[in-house]
């Protein structure tokens, strides 16, 4: 097999569903052409199969939706973890649902790792961001999974913004005593939507860059060293894409997509004969810095305020400009 090939990947993310149990007004899936839909029995039978075929031994992520409330997630499951013995899953998740009991249960295992999203640390602060969501019950939940079966399965995403920055080390606090195993903050980005409201919960470089350096003097008094932080930009914010790290994203009709969104982006399906050598093909192109650039510049740009905001024409339904 070629260095290359799709089954060198470190990660492959499969979207079992677009249906949420929340309504995020941050997310741009509400405007994704497969928004509350979820992948038939038989594409996910033939992504089990074709994760078998090339033999991937890297980490299988579920997001797009809410992938808990996807009807065949057990039987996914099962067949990820009989494909070979070093392939892991990551279950990405609001923690709304989170204390079903089957997933305790059922979905323990060293391969597996929930990845559990805030939106803010107390309910106030979530605004109308993640509509639905009781923080204090997610909170909650997380508590007595890190009790019953340690922090070890669990990461938490605090998505930073100007509503939830005072609560930052709270956040950090709940994290350690529960022995989370890595603690992630991710500012929030304005082209995770187009929405006004959501723009003005960016945080302006200089103000994000005062709440890390505020939590390095936290962590380090504290002696906390599972926190993952943004660090400064040292490079454009396109990539030059490196041939073993891009990933291979399978959405629920089973097509293979290099971009989220981006129609020109599929390169074929699960079920095409020459889908490694499409794969290859496109990594090679992009590659180039200058193809790279030209390539990530349709999805993004910036507004008079620096801020970088999507491109209108790579969503559908998307709404009107405010």
């Amino acid at each position: 097999m070629l260095k290359t090939d799709i089954s060198n990947n470190k990660r492959i993310f499969v979207a079992l569903t677009y249906v949420c149990t929340a309504h995020c007004k941050k997310c741009i899936t509400r405007y994704h052409k497969y928004v509350n839909k979820s992948m038939d029995y038989q594409t996910m039978m033939l992504t089990l199969e074709f994760l078998r075929k090339i033999d991937f031994k890297g980490i299988v992520v579920l997001g797009s939706g809410e992938p808990l409330t996807y009807s065949y997630l057990n039987e996914f499951i099962d067949g990820i973890l009989t494909i070979n013995d070093t392939i892991r899953l990551e279950i990405l998740s609001n923690g709304k649902i989170f204390s079903n009991s089957s997933i305790r249960d059922n979905w323990i295992n060293d391969r597996i790792t929930f990845g559990i999203t805030f939106d803010g640390f107390f309910q106030d602060e979530l605004c109308d961001m993640q509509v639905g969501v009781n923080i204090e019950a997610v909170k909650k939940q997380v508590t007595e999974f890190c009790k019953v079966y340690g922090g070890n399965n669990i990461y938490v995403n605090y998505t930073l913004n100007n509503y939830n920055k005072k609560s930052l080390k709270e956040y950090v606090y709940f994290a350690n005593n529960n022995r989370i195993k890595a603690v992630y903050i991710t500012p929030l980005k304005a082209f995770e939507s187009v929405d006004a409201m959501v723009r003005e919960h960016i945080l302006q470089d200089e103000e994000l860059w005062v709440c890390m350096d505020k939590l390095q003097q936290v962590i380090e008094e504290n002696n906390i060293s599972n926190v993952f932080m943004p660090q400064k930009e040292t490079k454009p914010r396109w990539f030059c894409w490196k041939r073993d790290s891009a990933n291979p994203i399978i959405d629920i009709d089973g097509s293979i997509t290099f971009c989220s969104g981006r129609e020109e982006g599929i390169i074929g399906n699960i079920t095409c004969d020459d889908i490694n050598e499409k794969w290859v093909e496109q990594i090679s192109k992009l590659s180039d810095g200058q193809c790279s650039k030209e390539w990530c510049e349709k999805c993004i740009s910036r507004n008079k305020d620096g801020i970088y905001i999507p491109s209108r024409d790579i969503y559908i339904n998307l709404p009107k400009e405010e």
